[in-house]
């Protein structure tokens, strides 16, 4: 070999080192960090380091769906990539006296065909929205339970998954989603409604929900529906005994509110352009619940009389997010609620209702670092040998 030829050699022996050298830097760099603490001497500490990968394969919802009556425009959202998204929805009917679900679907639901609905396999959906099979995101990795639920008289076991509540222990059980086809094979995802409860971020919500995003596309939108064979006969929901329930809703400020859902005992109103609802809920003493995007959850008492008018008027205090870089940590947890509800009865009875409650407020989610913890115990001499040897 002449020194030419060597020369050569050397040369892209050196770019092949090059190479490799760059590509084990960019490789490392996503699994290597650096991490410090300054602590007191003498004692032993523990750092604890998560990582925390975004998924924009697929967006999460939350929110409260109830019945309101004569309430029939179709409700959509469109989606960006990874966005959780408050969500209330409304529906002319929701059956009473059996379980409701909400659904979701990229297809208007009068295109789909409920003549015949089955569960959704993991690769039918991966395969229509451009998932990948094999990666983390993938529908078999994000879907890993079965729920059994009711679909009018049908009973059905599909893949769904239950998404966690705030400070629940152990495996979420709460919140249920599954995923499912109508009889042409168009897929549609549900969310089984629970009571009023707090969710992942302490809001008072009924169901949670996660949809994949189209890959093909910069943004995906779904249309809600419920179960089409629900069955709301004229009349329901006024059954005696019951009472007349109005009142006002409004912001600090005295600003009315329109759109607020107020719902006692599973019925609900909602407050007009002047901020003022009104419902005939059963007689007895229930929790009422008041729920507007962009407001902390408004949760208090009521005592309904048979025959009789309740006044409750209803002020909603604005969700702040707090200032990431102040506070420590995440933030603050469930803050103040809904502020005063004089609840006064009119006619006899003239029970005197609840006036302020606390509330379960919000924490936006903000960067989280946590704390290395100081471990207390005895002390212990440990010879440089046996140092090194356990290293």
């Amino acid at each position: 070999m002449n020194d030419t030829a060597k020369q050569l050699l050397r040369s892209a022996l050196l770019l092949l080192l090059a190479f490799f050298a760059l590509h084990g830097l960019t490789t490392v760099g996503k699994y290597v960090g650096y991490a410090s603490f300054s602590g007191a001497a003498g004692n032993i500490y523990e750092l604890v380091i998560s990582h925390r990968i975004p998924v924009t394969e697929w967006s999460g919802q939350y929110g409260v769906t109830v019945r309101v009556d004569g309430f029939t425009f179709q409700q959509t959202h469109t989606f960006n990539p990874g966005e959780i998204a408050n969500i209330n929805l409304l529906y002319n009917c929701l059956q009473p006296d059996t379980q409701h679900e909400t659904y979701a679907s990229v297809y208007d639901p009068l295109t789909l065909d409920f003549s015949s609905v089955t569960p959704a396999t993991a690769a039918q959906v991966d395969a229509f929205y451009g998932l990948n099979s094999s990666g983390a995101s993938s529908t078999a990795n994000t879907l890993t339970a079965n729920i059994t639920f009711q679909f009018g008289a049908t009973t059905i076991t599909a893949p769904g998954t239950y998404t966690y509540k705030i400070d629940e222990n152990g495996a979420p059980a709460t919140f249920a989603m599954m995923a499912l086809k109508d009889a042409t094979g168009k897929l549609f995802f549900g969310s089984i409604l629970t009571n009023f409860t707090a969710g992942y971020n302490g809001d008072i919500i009924n169901y949670q929900m996660l949809v994949p995003m189209l890959q093909n596309q910069s943004t995906t939108k779904y249309y809600y529906f419920t179960d089409p064979n629900d069955h709301c006969p004229a009349g329901i929901g006024s059954l005696p005994p019951t009472g007349l329930l109005i009142g006002n809703v409004s912001s600090q400020t005295g600003a009315r509110l329109q759109g607020v859902i107020v719902d006692v005992a599973s019925t609900s109103a909602l407050s007009d352009a002047t901020g003022f609802y009104n419902m005939s809920p059963s007689a007895g003493t229930w929790r009422i619940y008041a729920i507007l995007t962009g407001y902390i959850p408004y949760v208090n008492n009521i005592t309904i009389t048979a025959n009789n008018t309740t006044i409750h008027d209803i002020v909603m205090i604005q969700n702040i997010p707090p200032n990431p870089n102040t506070g420590i940590g995440p933030g603050i947890g469930p803050g103040v609620g809904p502020g005063q509800g004089p609840g006064v009865d009119v006619g006899p009875g003239k029970a005197q209702g609840p006036g302020q409650d606390q509330g379960p407020g919000e924490a936006p989610p903000v960067p989280f670092v946590e704390q290395p913890k100081q471990i207390e115990g005895t002390d212990y001499i440990i010879s440089l040998a046996d140092l090194r040897r356990k290293l």
